[in-house]
């Protein structure tokens, strides 16, 4: 089996990125839209709604990546692990920090509106990444 170093991959990872496809993507377009429902949200109700989509959405996209970076890191499955959960680590503890000066600064809708128009162009980067052309680029090894 090629591993990440070598930049592209055999018939075999391809065909299982292929599986984590409408998981990872699909949870990447449906945060976006979530975070777009934020700033359309009319009551606290609907912002209440979209909020829960987006912790599902959030779940498609961990899972989706934790499978993506296990299938193609190969025998080094806890080292890829391991970078891809102190990534998300870091980016939590300076979440909340960043977007509450933010929020306060351009507020909260134009905020999430930055937001969604930021997954939305993660889509075709993560596409490369995973398989969808063919080929990927390991940025972490």
């Amino acid at each position: 089996r090629i591993s990440c170093f070598c930049g592209y991959k055999t018939k075999e990872t391809r065909a299982n990125a292929k599986a984590y496809i409408p998981c990872h993507i699909g949870g990447i377009l449906l945060y976006a839209i979530t975070t777009f429902g934020y700033v359309i949200s009319p009551n606290f109700l609907f912002l209440m709604l979209f909020k829960a989509l987006s912790g599902l959405a959030l779940c498609m996209i961990t899972s989706g990546g934790c499978s993506i970076v296990a299938d193609l890191t190969g025998n080094q499955v806890a080292k890829g692990l391991t970078t891809l959960m102190t990534v998300q680590m870091v980016s939590g503890l300076f979440a909340p920090s960043l977007g509450i000066t933010l929020g306060t600064r351009i507020g909260y809708r134009l905020l999430y509106l930055i937001t969604s128009v930021g997954f939305l162009f993660a889509i075709p980067f993560t596409a490369g990444i995973i398989g969808i052309t063919g080929q990927y680029r390991c940025f972490f090894f």
